[in-house]
């Protein structure tokens, strides 16, 4: 039976609704029940839902959305940072998976091309599914978590050539695949330093002008535009879509509405990924699994087996390891979403019989299943493979639970280096009871030895906290600076607990935004601070009377520091911490005799419109700081103006010549 398309959407809605409340009421993978979902309306089961393009082309947005998300995440520097993870590890890992699998194939009696799609498709592992669950298990931050989707990323960037040479890949001695993979190449760079570029020049000014006009239907509507036109281009380019959605989500990461970026673009991410896992169903043919079910666990057991073995031995090679090893591989052992684009590639040129492409696709669906399951508890699996290493942990956590056995209303301290020793020495005066953290095993030694309340743990671990009784204590304070660790705790300790206070320290206020966004309740930023401190001792040297230099500094940690963000920016003065902490900074404007500011009051001006704030007026050898919005501005003001360096060339243009 034939539905309309919008029957056809309805029935997969409905159906998604009921299944994803009974994979929250099993507790089980809602990607699970997707997959059942396609399995049972498709035309190969119930059949009451056809394959169409138009439900094809939504599911496919799917994955376009979740690579841009996944961007948002890779900033350019997190991409360089990963180089080791994402071009050693993740080339490696796909290289030598195409080359084995060759091999077992020539073994098997294979023809060479049917070996070599494979190898392609067993190479491929589920970004999807990996990321979907790490980050609803709260471990996207972890080092086996990093090191995963460094590799996960090379193999997206690695399908993209494989589906481009996949219709000529029958022809592997000639002249014309060598040409066809230079041309690809070619394509895909020129592609990437486009989006590049523009991501450069042009998004942040373009955001900044959006988020202007307050409206959120505009700006949404703009990040749909991003992602989809660059998509499109990469796909006009003979590319990818996921290519481009991955680039545009990159340079958008690196502005500071990457996050409510993250929060417009989710729902559309979710529902869309949510048809591709169905789609996939859709495909399979369950009675394969009466006739070739042998055949189908086989390749199964190979593709996992296989893929963990593989992984382990590289990751102990690249991570010094075997235990964050092990975690890696068990964490990318299955099939992905490019492995059954490839295959439908593969099977609509007949480059492989059909038989085989069912054989495979009920592999990959089973090892996708199963995936959810197995990084679920694979935190399990791993101690019970290291149990030498459990048995280590099993005695630190005993003696965790043996230090902290009688306290209560105390302090849990997050790392013991030189600044969570200080904080200690302090609680000790105030006799106020704490239990300390840290992974330097020497540290804790000496520490111990002195008598601190000190034990070897990780605290980003919330089983960490939870021994050292963090439903009892008074505050949680994480010393060290740490983003991804500090992230971790936030984010564990306040799904747990709403009320605790939890104090973070920051190098500076560029990831103070980030910090309460995550649940902290204070966070201190050490380089201002120390100008805080520095201010005061000066002060006070200079006979200002204590009490009003007590009263300033209380003001400036009140009102979060604002004061001490009004810099002048240098230019090569920039170390590379301070780079971020530039983008909100000062700037002076001098008023000509023709400039458009002349004669008129602040208010007049409305520069609370365009996010830039007066803070100060030179006129002469009078300074009026913070000057009140009906003051008029003469000829030859100097006007010191703070705000983000876009808003502030809108600003100086708009004071001397007026709107355009």
């Amino acid at each position: 039976m034939e539905l309309s398309l919008l029957n056809s959407i309805l029935i997969i809605l409905t159906m998604s609704i009921v299944v994803n409340a009974l994979c929250q009421w099993l507790k089980m993978p809602v990607i699970i029940g997707y997959i059942l979902v396609g399995i049972f309306v498709g035309q190969h089961a119930i059949g009451i839902i056809s394959e169409s393009e138009t439900i094809k082309l939504l599911a496919e947005f799917g994955i376009v959305f979740l690579m841009f998300t996944v961007g948002l995440e890779f900033s350019l520097h997190h991409l360089l940072r990963l180089k080791k993870e994402v071009f050693g590890f993740g080339g490696l890992q796909v290289v030598l998976t195409i080359l084995v699998t060759l091999g077992i194939g020539f073994a098997l009696k294979m023809s060479k091309t049917e070996s070599l799609i494979v190898g392609f498709i067993v190479a491929m592992s589920s970004t999807a599914i990996v990321l979907k669950q790490l980050t609803e298990q709260l471990e996207i931050n972890e080092p086996y978590a990093q090191k995963s989707l460094g590799i996960l990323l090379f193999q997206d960037l690695a399908v993209i050539p494989i589906l481009i040479l996949m219709p000529s890949i029958s022809d592997l001695n000639t002249s014309a695949f060598i040409a066809e993979l230079f041309f690809s190449l070619i394509k895909a760079s020129l592609a990437i330093i486009a989006i590049l570029l523009i991501g450069k020049r042009l998004l942040r000014p373009l955001l900044y002008s959006i988020t202007n006009a307050y409206s959120l239907e505009m700006f949404t509507l703009t990040i749909l535009f991003i992602s989809l036109g660059a998509a499109w281009l990469t796909s006009f380019l003979g590319l990818s879509l996921a290519l481009g959605a991955f680039l545009a989500g990159m340079m958008l990461g690196e502005t500071e509405f990457k996050h409510q970026i993250k929060t417009d673009i989710r729902p559309f991410k979710d529902v869309l990924l949510g048809f591709f896992f169905i789609t996939i169903g859709m495909q399979f043919n369950a009675s394969i699994m009466l006739t070739a079910w042998h055949w189908m666990l086989l390749v199964l057991l190979a593709l996992i087996v296989f893929k963990i073995l593989l992984i382990t031995f590289l990751g102990i090679f690249f991570t010094r390891s075997a235990k964050l090893a092990t975690q890696t591989a068990l964490i990318l052992a299955q099939g992905g979403e490019f492995g059954f684009a490839i295959l439908t590639v593969a099977l609509s040129h007949h480059l492989l019989p059909q038989d085989y492409g069912q054989v495979i696709l009920g592999a990959l669906l089973c090892s996708m299943a199963l995936a959810p399951i197995i990084i679920k508890h694979h935190q399990s699996i791993v101690n019970m493979l290291f149990k030498h290493t459990t048995k280590k942990q099993e005695l630190a956590q005993t003696n965790i639970a043996h230090v902290s056995e009688h306290l209560k209303n105390h302090i849990i301290l997050c790392g013991y280096g030189r600044v969570g020793q200080n904080i200690a020495r302090f609680l000790e005066k105030a006799k106020i009871k704490f239990i300390a953290f840290d992974l330097d095993p020497l540290r804790v030694k000496t520490a111990r030895l002195a008598g601190d309340n000190v034990c070897y743990g990780d605290a980003s671990t919330y089983e960490i906290l939870k021994l050292a009784k963090v439903d009892q204590a008074r505050a949680v304070i994480i010393s060290f600076i740490n983003t991804h660790a500090a992230i971790n705790i936030l984010e564990q300790t306040r799904k747990h607990h709403q009320d605790l206070p939890l104090i973070v320290r920051s190098h500076d206020d560029s990831q103070t935004k980030l910090f309460l966004e995550k649940g902290a309740t204070e966070v201190i930023p050490e380089i201002l601070e120390a100008s805080l401190m520095i201010s005061s001792h000066i002060l006070l040297l200079m006979n200002v009377h204590p009490t009003e230099v007590y009263r300033w500094i209380d003001e400036s940690r009140q009102n979060r520091y604002n004061l001490l963000r009004f810099v002048f920016p240098g230019r090569e003065s920039l170390s590379l911490e301070e780079i971020d902490y530039a983008k909100e900074a000062l700037n002076v404007v001098t008023l000509t005799q023709d400039a458009y500011a002349v004669g008129k009051s602040i208010s007049e001006l409305s520069l609370d419109k365009h996010q830039v704030k007066i803070t100060a007026i030179r006129r002469g050898s009078h300074r009026f700081v913070d000057p009140p919005s009906h003051m008029t501005l003469q000829e030859g003001d100097n006007i010191v103006l703070y705000g983000s360096q876009p808003n502030l060339e809108h600003v100086e243009e708009f004071l001397l010549v007026g709107e355009k």
